[in-house]
Order: structure tokens, then sequence, then C-alpha cells
């Protein structure tokens, strides 16, 4: 089995209710995985080693390390509904260890290292629903030994891709903090990364649960923010070393964003009216990106928050051709809340991007092999 088109960016972004999972295979048939959150019923880490694994490359970020058929796990934040299957990071089966990536990126604890500002989170102030203490203990055992900085992958092969890059971008939580003084729910949403990815005219945004404050602060590139960077070209990767370890010169989002445009929107929080900024709308292109991604089910109850109704509308995204269970449809937005899959290909070239959307995500594989 392998990929219909080898060059191509496949991007899954699978249905686990009010949660995020997503995939992506990139270029260089490297895999990412963004969150790991599921379903009673479905299981994006099960879908991954059994369709997907198979079919990566293996990738090594030095000579003294493993190669790692996943290259990357980047979890946003510790809010649970990101985290419900990170306990298969760890699951460790002689000879097959399918999701232990060669670089696991979180917001963590440590303590900085000489010369680097602090960037600890303070526990006290991450919320979770009470039978999920087994889950967050788990996500701190994850980086235990793991070493300082973040960062992205340092992109050191022979094969360039043209116009293959992905930053990730953070505001330090001690600066989240005094974002937030108050409210710890709004406090660990901000704490949130933000993974943007791009192959040629096409991106993709997956803003996590980021607030509207955090996001601006990005956005401008102000103090307490951090980038990390990665473009995948060997010159451009020896120009700029320090791109993916520390925050110097690399692009800001805003540039990014205004320069390029934006094909996908992740929307921030789920949809929520909670995190809509319009600062990040301003900084696209165009004013809109070309297709909208909610992940919130339809407000049940006093507590559950509500979508908010920009995101479905005309100003919320342009508007692209989507197939939807085989029928071509135009559509702004789509969502998973209601267990449906998404996959997004990007070729790489001036074509749209091939987007479909399938209840069963098996449906998708015959449409990448």
């Amino acid at each position: 089995m392998a990929w219909k088109n080898p060059k191509a960016s496949y991007v899954f972004i699978f249905g686990v209710g009010r949660g995020n999972a997503t995939f992506i295979r990139t270029g260089l048939n490297h895999g990412f995985i963004v969150d790991m959150g599921a379903s009673e019923d479905f299981s994006p880490a099960d879908f991954i080693d059994k369709n997907l694994i198979p079919m990566l490359s293996e990738y090594t970020s030095g000579e003294k390390h493993t190669p790692r058929k996943v290259a990357q796990i980047v979890l946003s934040h510790p809010h649970t509904d990101h985290l419900s299957e990170i306990g298969r990071i760890k699951e460790a089966k002689p000879g097959a260890v399918a999701l232990d990536p060669a670089l696991l990126t979180c917001p963590h604890h440590k303590q900085p290292l000489e010369g680097m500002p602090d960037e600890s989170l303070d526990w006290s102030r991450i919320k979770n629903p009470g039978g999920t203490e087994g889950l967050v203990e788990t996500y701190k055992s994850l980086y235990e030994k793991r070493t300082l900085p973040l960062q992205t992958i340092k992109y050191n092969l022979a094969d360039d891709v043209p116009g293959l890059e992905y930053g990730i971008y953070y505001v330090r939580p001690p600066v989240c903090a005094e974002l937030h003084p108050k409210v710890d729910h709004e406090y660990g949403n901000a704490t949130s990364l933000v993974f943007y990815y791009r192959h040629g005219k096409q991106s993709l945004l997956l803003p996590a649960d980021i607030t509207p404050d955090a996001i601006k602060q990005i956005l401008y590139d102000k103090d307490g923010t951090e980038k990390r960077y990665t473009i995948f070209d060997k010159n451009s990767s020896e120009r700029n070393p320090e791109w993916s370890t520390k925050t110097v010169d690399q692009p800001s989002l805003s540039s990014r964003l205004g320069r390029l445009g934006l094909t996908v929107l992740v929307a921030p929080h789920h949809g929520l009216e909670s995190c809509y900024s319009p600062e990040l709308y301003d900084a696209i292109k165009g004013g809109r990106p070309n297709l909208v991604v909610l992940s919130e089910k339809r407000k049940a109850g006093p507590n559950d928050g509500k979508t908010d109704s920009r995101y479905t509308s005309e100003a919320g995204a342009i508007g692209v051709e989507v197939d939807v269970e085989g029928n071509r449809e135009t559509r702004r937005y789509l969502s998973t809340s209601n267990g449906s899959n998404i996959l997004i290909v990007f070729h790489g070239s001036d074509s749209p991007p091939k987007i479909y959307a399938r209840k069963k995500a098996e449906d998708l594989i015959a449409l990448v092999s």
C-alpha cells in the first residue's frame, strides 16, 4: 500500500466529538500528530497505527536517535479533551513503537535552561474534569526525560519540497497568567501551542483552544511570544540554524497569513463564542479562510457554550468544493462533532485542495492509497 500522490500532504481531521485529533502526512512522507482526542466509539490512534503508520518513511532527529515513523507529536495544552489517547505514546512493543515520536512538543513545567526565559506551566491553574487525573499524570510523565527547548524538526535531508514549511507559536505560560489573572480555564486555554502548516499555496492553522488575548499576542509578536519554524529546504535550514529551537527572526504568524492567506482554519476552542478572534480574521489575506472546521456540538445545556455564528456565515469563510459522502458541495464550514472525519489533500501546486468528509474514517483510505 502506498500514497496515491507521493509528494502531496494529507491532513486527517478526526471526528472525536468535542475534542481535537489531527494527523498530517507531509510531502516528505513524515507523520505529524497534533493532539490526541478520542470518542467513545472511535480511536484515531488505532486508525493511524493500522492505516497510516505503515505508509510512512522513518524520520530521525540525529545520528544518536532511533528512527521513528512519527516525526513529531504536538500536544497543544493539557486539557484532557485533547489528550484522551496519550497513553498510546508510552506503549513499548519490541521492534514496533508506532506512536513513539522523534519529537514530543507540549507545554511543560520544567525549569528553564540557563539563558532561557521561564515558560513553565502553573499546574494549580490547569482545570480538568474529575476522573481524568490519570491522563494528567501520564501527560506529565511524557516529558520527564525530554530536554528543552521546545522545537520543530531540524531539517537536514537531501530531498527538498518547494513551499513546504511549518511553525509552532505560543505565549509563555507566565505571560498567559498576566493576560488571564483570574479565570483559570482561560489561562489553560491561552497556553495552547498554535500549529501552522503550509504546502505550496495551501495552508492549515490549528490554534487549539487559544484565547483572543493570546492569539493577539502572537499575531503582533509581542513580548512573551515564542516561535519555532522549519522550512523543508536544506539551504534555508543552513541559513537559519536557530529557527527550530529558539525565538529569533522566524516569520511571524501574521506575516504568513497576510501574505499567503489561509486555506483551512480549525476554529479556536471548537468554534465557541468565547474564543472568536477578530484580530485573527483581520490578519488573514482577504479577511477570511477558504474553509472553517468546527468541533463543537450544538448547545445542549446552559454550561455548554455556544458556537459563534460568524464561522458559518459568509464572513467566516470563502467556501470551497467538498466531497461529502460522494456528493460534491460548496461549503464554507465542516463540523466533526457528529462523527464526520475530514481529509484534506494539498498538492503543493496552484491547484485547489481536495477535501472529503466521511462518517467512517476507513472510507478515506481508498482516497489516499
